[in-house]
């Protein structure tokens, strides 16, 4: 599935994203708002969906469909409360060894993200990531790992795999770390809710607060630390968070589940 996701996945979006970036009239806000969302959708969300549908795989397990318990929700509103102030520090201190490239590109795409009315920034930089790559990520492609290997080989390869999906390279090593955390808070809950929740809750403030938070007035003079009203808590809501997180779930499976068996082969 993998094989076939990120191909699928990187020629849609560079095809989509070639017309955001052409010289002369900047594309409609709609066209911009498709071709962010559309390869999500229709690739990461629908290549899986599909794939568990022909297999007659079991939707609620393969994609951790479960309730979250309290304690879980708790953990992901902590974490994802915290964790974009701590990307956007680690950011920062990146910056200081690994200078960002492609600045005009970015620019031009946070113009056009800039003329999208509030909903529809939310929807497409929020929910639609938050939805879709969890479906994927902690629920498909972490699934299917659980069952070929032990708790951290598939946490970790979860992540790493998460993080070479965010181009550009500048973007990969924090989302890398955020998706190992992700994917470390879905098997400790149970539930891929806790990990959607977080991922949620990172893009909404990220995209509401996450300029202002990098901007001068916010950060130390020589740009190493953000101010420390705001990285101080940050940390204290991520170490309850992991606290809160750590043995979530409802039930303490002693094993991985049983495979699930295939089209055509008997249970």
């Amino acid at each position: 599935m993998l094989a076939l996701v990120f191909p699928a996945w990187f020629y849609l979006s560079s095809g989509l994203n070639r017309e955001l970036l052409r010289e002369g009239e900047p594309p409609s806000t709609l066209y911009v708002a498709l071709a962010l969302a559309l390869p999500l959708y229709a690739v990461i969300l629908g290549f899986p969906l599909i794939a568990a549908w022909y297999l007659k795989l079991d939707f609620r397990r393969t994609f951790r469909w479960r309730a979250p318990s309290v304690r879980s929700t708790a953990a992901a509103l902590c974490l994802g409360g915290a964790t974009w102030i701590l990307a956007a520090q680690f950011f920062a201190w990146q910056r200081l060894i690994w200078p960002e490239a492609g600045g005009e590109e970015l620019r031009k795409l946070s113009e056009m993200l800039q003329r999208f009315p509030d909903a529809l920034a939310l929807f497409v930089m929020a929910l639609t990531p938050a939805l879709c790559e969890e479906h994927f990520f902690r629920g498909f492609l972490l699934s299917g790992l659980r069952q070929a290997g032990g708790k951290w080989q598939a946490i970790l390869a979860v992540g790493l795999i998460f993080g070479a999906f965010h181009i550009p390279m500048i973007r990969m090593p924090v989302t890398a770390l955020l998706g190992i955390l992700m994917a470390w808070l879905t098997w400790e809950s149970r539930s891929l809710w806790p990990a959607a929740l977080l991922h949620l809750l990172h893009n909404v403030c990220s995209v509401i607060f996450g300029e202002r938070l990098m901007s001068d007035d916010l950060a130390a003079p020589q740009g190493s630390f953000l101010d420390l009203k705001f990285l101080l808590p940050a940390v204290v809501f991520f170490v309850a968070g992991l606290w809160l997180a750590r043995n979530s779930g409802r039930e303490e499976p002693a094993s991985p589940p049983e495979r699930e068996p295939l089209a055509g082969q008997a249970d």
